[in-house]
């Protein structure tokens, strides 16, 4: 499923630090007293230093750590409550929420079962120098509403219920954290924008394209992998089984949605980038340097994905 025409039409990069950022990460996940070994061992093939490198190509050593942090974080929560683990029991999905929203407002309160997560949220949110106080607020926000959006899908899963497409489209920018991602680009050096572009409707349109785009792909991507598991929250699979049409039919039109979804993104930036113009030099150097940074979001994931041992069938992860 890792085809050429996969690709999307953005440039690669790579971060310098990435070597070094793999030593990070693998010392973050050494003292974080994480008592399940294969997931550890999960998480070292997953090569997560690679995708950082790749999606924030321009960060600078203490900004990309601290990127690390947080979205190896992001990980760490998705697989806590995924229902096919013991710790995904829906019994403790509140009590995970609940401790999640206490590291956030820092006053976490840990408990041994998910110890792990909120320390190392914790850590990963010392570690941010926030641009401003309007960033912080929106990135806490979503940083919440991942956590809020992952313990609601794990009760669905729980339930036997499977979504509707729509609703799984609706939550997928929540649950995949997409809104932390696109958070994080403004820590990259002059790619800051002020707060009445960032909250526009123009930009919003723009992220939520971005995001369409690199959803898809990784439904597409980890198709064989969540087929072979009995998963369900998958988009390919929600409409194979919601419009009664082979496995391949739901692929082709997943196919033309990711397809439509960049060119509906390609128009919105454009419009991003043709208002971002009217405000002076300045914040028209700092969005363009933002919708690259949208951009390597997109096809870092894309080239992380088809390279890590996360989506492969071939091992546990």
């Amino acid at each position: 499923m890792s085809s050429p025409d996969l690709a999307p039409p953005f440039f690669s990069a790579v971060n310098p630090a990435e070597n070094a950022l793999a030593d990070h990460i693998a010392e973050r996940l050494r003292t974080a007293v994480i008592a399940d070994g294969q997931l550890v061992a999960e998480y070292r093939s997953a090569r997560f230093e690679r995708l950082v490198a790749r999606m924030y190509p321009t960060a600078q050593r203490p900004a990309l750590r601290a990127i690390a942090d947080v979205l190896v974080w992001t990980f760490l929560v998705d697989d806590f409550l995924d229902p096919h683990r013991p710790e995904g029991a829906p019994e403790r999905v509140d009590r995970v929420r609940a401790h999640i929203d206490s590291a956030l407002d820092h006053r976490a309160t840990a408990r041994p079962a998910d110890e792990y997560l909120t320390g190392w949220l914790a850590a990963a949110l010392d570690g941010i120098d926030a641009p401003d106080h309007a960033w912080n607020r929106h990135f806490t926000d979503h940083l919440r509403e991942f956590a809020t959006a992952l313990c609601a899908e794990s009760r669905v899963h729980a339930s036997g219920v499977v979504p509707t497409v729509s609703e799984f489209v609706a939550t997928r920018h929540d649950t995949s954290a997409w809104n932390v991602c696109v958070d994080l680009i403004e820590l990259q050096p002059g790619a800051t924008l002020p707060e009445r572009l960032r909250r526009s409707a123009l930009a919003q349109a723009m992220y939520t394209r971005a995001g369409e785009i690199v959803c898809a792909i990784n439904d597409i991507i980890s198709l064989p992998k969540e087929a072979a598991h009995g998963e369900r929250h998958n988009l390919i699979l929600l409409i194979q089984h919601h419009e009664a049409c082979s496995l391949p039919e739901a692929v082709d039109r997943v196919r033309a949605y990711m397809t439509e979804r960049t060119a509906a993104y390609l128009q919105a930036k454009a419009a991003f980038l043709d208002h971002a113009r009217g405000h002076g030099p300045q914040v028209r150097t700092a969005s363009e340097r933002f919708t690259t940074g949208l951009e390597h979001l997109i096809r870092g994931s894309y080239d992380w994905m088809i390279d890590t041992g996360r989506y492969k069938l071939s091992t546990t992860t």
